[in-house]
Order: C-alpha cells, then sequence, then structure tokens
C-alpha cells in the first residue's frame, strides 16, 4: 500500500512539473519575438498591381511615439510623408474641399462631412497640427466613412458615390498592406511605402 502511494505522488509531482515547464517555456515566446527593431523585413510581398518597399528613416520613431504608437494611424499618414508630419505646403497646395491637413492629409471635404472639420480651412489646419487632435479627428473621419474612406480620401467628397473604385481599392489594399507590415514597427525608424498608381 506504502509503495502505490510513493509511485502516485510521484507521478503526481512529475505531472505538475510538466505543467510548470510548459507553462513557463510558453511565457518566454512574445508576439514578434522575430522581429527586430529599426530592420526591415527580409522579403516583402506587394500588393497586387503595386510595387512596395521599406527602408529606415532617422527621427521617425519620434513621430511613431508622439502618434501613440497607433498601428492604424500610422498606416495612414506614412501613405503621405516620409517622416509622418506636418511639414508640407500649407494645405497642401490646395483649397477648399481639397484642402489638406494633419499627418495623413485629410482633406477638408471628408473631414468637414464627418463632422470634424468645422470652422475654416485655416482653423482646421491649425487643429490638425495641435498635440492629439490629429490623430483624434482622423479616428473620427476614419469611423464616419467606413469603407469608403479609402475613395473620398483619394479622390474627394464626390467619390462617395464611387466606393468600390480601382483607385480606392488599391489605396485600401495598400494601406491594410503597411498596417499589416507595421506590426512590429510601430515605435521604430522602419518605413514601409506603397506607389499607387493613378486611375
Amino acid at each position: 500500500m506504502k509503495k502505490k502511494v510513493v509511485l502516485l505522488s510521484t507521478i503526481v509531482l512529475a505531472f505538475v512539473i510538466s505543467i510548470f515547464v510548459i507553462s513557463c517555456s510558453k511565457e518566454s515566446i512574445t508576439p514578434g519575438s522575430n522581429l527586430t527593431a529599426n530592420v526591415c523585413p527580409g522579403s516583402l510581398s506587394c500588393p497586387s498591381g503595386v510595387t512596395c518597399g521599406c527602408y529606415t528613416v532617422s527621427g521617425l520613431s519620434s513621430s511613431k511615439s508622439a502618434v501613440g504608437d497607433n498601428q492604424r494611424f500610422e498606416s495612414a499618414a506614412m501613405m503621405e510623408t516620409e517622416l509622418m508630419n506636418t511639414n508640407y505646403t500649407y494645405g497642401d497646395g490646395k483649397t477648399g474641399d481639397a484642402f489638406n491637413a494633419g499627418r495623413t492629409k485629410m482633406n477638408y471635404g471628408e473631414a468637414r462631412l464627418a463632422g470634424v472639420g468645422q470652422g475654416s480651412t485655416s482653423a482646421f489646419w491649425n487643429y490638425c497640427v495641435s498635440g492629439g487632435n490629429d490623430v483624434s479627428a482622423w479616428t473620427t473621419d476614419f469611423n464616419h466613412w467606413g469603407s469608403c474612406y479609402y475613395a473620398v480620401h483619394r479622390n474627394g467628397i464626390t467619390a462617395q458615390n464611387a466606393c468600390s473604385s480601382a483607385s480606392a481599392l488599391g489605396w485600401e489594399a495598400a494601406m491594410n498592406w503597411t498596417y499589416s507590415n507595421l506590426s512590429g514597427h510601430t515605435s521604430d525608424n522602419v518605413r514601409f511605402w506603397c506607389n499607387i498608381p493613378s486611375c
């Protein structure tokens, strides 16, 4: 009887130890552990019909940190400027509803109809380049337009009736590709780019 109890105790102890070892090994595996900060992935598969690539930009990590390492916002901003900033010509050289502001270069028309472009274009510009307003405004804009965001952002508010145009779908594919590749790179100097043909 004593031998059976000892044997049973040994088996239970071995089982508990094996669970502990397995759980410890799981804890040591973290998502993205195969990614290296500030280093582009070894190979990239571009969206259909689009050329793409990756390189590092000194100072980009600061721009990413400024927007809270927000992967979705970064994917939109990275489509527009190299450093994800607003150091471009006022309004991007455009006026009226085509006027651009913020890191994602929202056009005034899309923002106005989403409820974030109230007032003048100059007020819109000042709002989008100050503090965290840019991220908040873009998020409201993106959520308002839903699947039509890519069309109105790419081609203006008249494109809300052509949400599935080739131009819109190309922009969506490129932005989603950028978003996907940003995993593990939301706070470093790595920049992904896509060259989207005009449609």
